[in-house]
């Protein structure tokens, strides 16, 4: 016949005096009340683990602190958890990894989980990688940066994507950043689904937008416009360049003086110099028309012994800004009609009426080749050069014809 054991009463355990060594005292059913010699107390829930059968003691918590209520509470939280074959120590080492897994697992740490693995990979230029990170601490972290993915619903993206609603291109890019997040918590196991590519459905997102270019014909009233305006000889002459090289901007603005080789005609860019992917930049070999030599022979005069060719105003250490040809443009009432990288545009549409073969065209504007093919792109490193001299010497006489003046 099984013992029965008085449950403790309140002030028996209150009146409870340590003694030489520990004892316990019984509330029956497991649960028990250790009095250690310090005088301190602490309850026990005594039982046999489910698997081996082996008896145990598992600490619940010091007294005062849980009161007697509170224990027996505990007790009987385990002895059902017993009656289902649950360890209760096992139960509480798999609820408290759970409860770190959902510290760990948020979407903040997702997120950097995702940019310092496969993003890398995909986003190999690090300029990028910041500017799309800043975007998500701008954005996103703020809101759901500490919730845990599975947590994270459409109708709170929503709201976060509603602040920025009026900002396009920003909203596309964050929610494809979200949306590439939540996919990696699903191959890391963390989630099995989500819906967040839903969160953008109710916005519109307008499809980028060209860069604003002249027509051909209208090249000679531009010349003439600039003329007319009340512009340095520099940044005249810096428009002039991005024409006659049609690189990019900041390409542009940053040739230095070291990278002309005036025997040969060239600028030979080293690839750190170039827009694109680290591991897919190449060095940029530009054939220089006889306009642009001249140009350069300008811009001797002004160079003051700086490395650059277009030196910047404040300091002959640096370049001119990048922005320079764009200010200058919308200054002369073309704002909406060219910029920088219209003049780009500019370029490809004028080669496309000469009809310069097609990878010819797009290694003058250093574009990867036709198709953007990786491999075709890894293997053919051919830089058609000597194709590229007559053509670029086309573009000079053109510009020339309409109006450029490279004279002081």
């Amino acid at each position: 016949m099984a013992r029965i054991v008085k449950p403790l009463s309140p002030t028996e355990i209150k009146n409870a005096k340590p003694k030489e060594k520990e004892y316990t005292l019984s509330d029956g059913e497991g649960l028990l009340l250790l009095i250690l010699p310090s005088g301190s107390k602490s309850w026990r829930f005594n039982y046999a683990r489910p698997v081996t059968g082996k008896r145990t003691k598992m600490a619940l918590g010091g007294y005062p602190e849980l009161s007697l209520a509170d224990a027996r509470a505990k007790r009987e939280e385990y002895r059902a958890l017993l009656a289902k074959g649950i360890d209760p120590q096992e139960e509480k080492i798999r609820i408290q990894q759970e409860y770190e897994n959902r510290l760990k697992d948020t979407f903040h740490s997702v997120a950097e989980s995702y940019f310092n693995g496969i993003y890398k990979e995909k986003a190999k230029n690090p300029e990028t990688r910041e500017k799309n990170w800043e975007r998500l601490k701008n954005h996103i972290f703020p809101y759901i940066g500490d919730k845990h993915v599975s947590e994270i619903k459409v109708k709170e993206l929503v709201s976060i994507y509603e602040k920025i609603a009026d900002r396009s291109n920003t909203l596309k890019k964050i929610h494809q950043l979200v949306s590439a997040i939540m996919d990696h918590a699903i191959t890391k196991g963390i989630i099995e689904s989500h819906n967040c590519r839903l969160a953008v459905k109710n916005f519109y997102i307008k499809s980028s937008t060209p860069h604003p270019t002249i027509k051909l014909d209208e090249l000679s009233k531009l010349f003439q416009d600039l003329e007319n305006a009340r512009i340095g000889k520099k940044t005249y002459l810096l428009i002039c360049w991005s024409f006659l090289t049609a690189l990019r901007p900041k390409e542009a603005v940053n040739a230095e003086w070291s990278e002309i080789d005036f025997d040969n005609k060239l600028w030979n860019i080293p690839k750190e110099k170039m827009k694109g992917q680290a591991d897919k930049k190449r060095p940029h070999t530009v054939p220089l028309s006889s306009q642009a030599i001249r140009l350069l022979e300008v811009m001797k005069l002004f160079s003051e012994n700086s490395s650059f060719v277009f030196a910047g105003r404040s300091s002959k250490n640096q370049p001119m800004n990048k922005a320079t040809v764009n200010v200058a443009l919308k200054r002369i009432g073309y704002k909406d009609k060219l910029t920088a990288h219209g003049i780009r545009a500019f370029i490809k549409t004028f080669l496309a009426s000469h009809k310069v073969e097609r990878n010819v065209s797009e290694t003058i504007l250093s574009h990867l080749l036709e198709g953007g093919d990786d491999l075709e792109n890894t293997y053919n490193r051919y830089n058609y050069l000597e194709e590229r001299k007559p053509v670029m010497q086309l573009i000079g006489d053109y510009c020339e014809s309409c109006g450029m003046n490279l004279n002081l």
